[in-house]
């Protein structure tokens, strides 16, 4: 007697073509018969002076704000390999504050811009440390103070440029921010958050649909960027997903259309057996 076959796994089940993320991904597919058409405006990006102009402004700039100088990062005698073994997720903090020079020293490190360019035109060209479709930027970096020394708790922006960050709202009550959280006890004592937005039409643009791809991926970097950094400098940090996407972005001074929060991040000091799972054993 033949027996009836298995139901499938948890996440093997065959795709649904009417789910949003189905759809979203096969209309951001490049094929041969529609490539033309899908990267019409990336020669426009490489010799048309307003475009190339267009293309160096991958940040925000606040002129108006008040700006708060940061500490540049403290070098470690760790390893490479150290930090990505020490890098892991914590939910548990301790109620002591993070210093302000050691959350401008990961800032530093993992955002700031590294290296200048120049387009045929002469504009300059500033980019950073982790990879970007185009080198377009369309991640702007805002953090959020809860529990840090030498900084009331507030909204600022990140001037990766100028390593600055400029106080977006100065009057952010912590429960303010928590009630933007789907869960609002997790990460309760963190001391931080570094909130990712995504200008999107700056990689859209040039790239259309695939574009969005492009954003979400180097929100990943960056993030990943920060979370290694923070590991370096034994700061404990947690990605979260859990977060009201237009209260988020309200608080930010987004729109959350043309600005759209894409990732949030906790970062704080992490308390006795904080640490979320054990070292894996070879």
């Amino acid at each position: 007697m033949s027996q009836a076959p298995l139901p499938p796994a948890f996440g093997e089940q065959s795709a649904d073509v009417d789910d949003l993320a189905e759809i979203f991904h096969e209309n951001t597919k490049y094929w041969p018969s529609t490539l033309a058409a899908a990267t019409v405006n990336v020669p426009g990006f490489l010799y048309d002076p307003e475009l190339i102009e267009r293309s160096t402004r991958g940040y925000h700039h606040l002129p108006l704000s008040r700006r708060i100088a940061l500490a540049r990062h403290a070098k470690t005698s760790r390893t490479f390999e150290e930090v990505l073994q020490s890098r892991c997720s914590t939910r548990s903090y301790d109620a002591a504050p993070l210093d302000l020079a050691a959350l401008g020293g990961v800032l530093d490190i993992a955002c700031r811009t590294t290296r200048m360019g120049e387009t045929p035109t002469g504009k300059k060209l500033y980019f950073r440390s982790y990879p970007s479709g185009g080198g377009l930027y369309p991640i702007e970096i805002y953090v959020v103070a809860l529990n840090v020394t030498g900084l009331q708790p507030g909204v600022s922006h990140y001037n990766p440029r100028a390593h600055v960050l400029e106080i977006v709202r100065a009057d952010l009550a912590p429960t303010e921010f928590r009630r933007a959280l789907t869960s609002p006890a997790e990460n309760e004592h963190a001391a931080a958050a570094i909130v990712l937005t995504s200008v999107l039409q700056r990689s859209t643009a040039k790239y259309g649909t695939r574009g969005y791809r492009f954003a979400l991926l180097e929100a990943g970097h960056c993030g990943q960027n920060i979370c290694l950094a923070a590991a370096a400098a034994n700061i404990k940090t947690c990605l979260c997903g859990g977060y009201f996407d237009d209260k988020i972005a309200a608080l930010c001074g987004a729109d959350g259309v043309n600005e759209a929060v894409v990732s949030l991040l906790f970062l704080g000091n992490g308390s006795a057996g904080g640490r979320d799972g054990e070292p894996d054993q070879p």
